[in-house]
């Protein structure tokens, strides 16, 4: 597998947005348009927000970006065309 370099991200890059509610609302979401990775990610960080996680099991910024992070670039080691970050973005936001 080797390893896999996860982008360079930051805690700004994971900022909440007013219109994050409502994706968390709507069952059309599909993780595949939604624009990039980073997107991706900063949609896992705001649902993790706005369920109050990351309050309630104080978790460190710093250490839920690199965890994010990582988890994006391992994702996909495996080329399956299911199981995919796509996948795993899309099935937690409906987890609701």
């Amino acid at each position: 597998m080797g390893n896999v370099k996860p982008a360079t991200l930051s805690v700004e890059t994971f900022r909440s947005r007013n219109s994050d509610a409502k994706v968390f609302e709507e069952w059309s979401f599909d993780a595949v348009n939604a624009s990039d990775n980073i997107e991706k990610c900063r949609l896992v960080w705001a649902m993790l927000n706005e369920f109050g996680l990351i309050k309630e099991f104080n978790i460190d910024l710093r250490v839920l970006v690199e965890f994010i992070s990582r988890i994006k670039a391992k994702y996909g080691t495996h080329n399956n065309a299911f199981h995919n970050f796509d996948h795993g973005v899309t099935g937690n936001l409906k987890e609701k």
